[in-house]
């Protein structure tokens, strides 16, 4: 959405994507966190992992896969 008036766009939700935490840190930090999300304190996926999830709806975050 945005504010034609004084051209600021609003948002209603910020998730944190990336890793090491920092960007769950960032939004604490400006107060825009306001719920823990799934990837908030992963790292080590990439990004087509991250898009596979919101395509997926998450639907397979859980799944343990067997490592060999």
């Amino acid at each position: 959405m945005v504010n034609v008036e004084n051209n600021e766009e609003c948002f209603d939700l910020f998730l944190s994507i990336g890793h090491n935490c920092t960007p769950a840190f960032n939004l604490r930090d400006n107060y825009l966190r306001i719920i823990s999300a799934p990837l908030d304190w992963m790292y080590g996926y990439s990004l087509n992992t991250v898009l596979h999830l919101f395509k997926s709806g998450f639907t397979d975050f859980f799944i343990q896969y067997e490592i060999d």
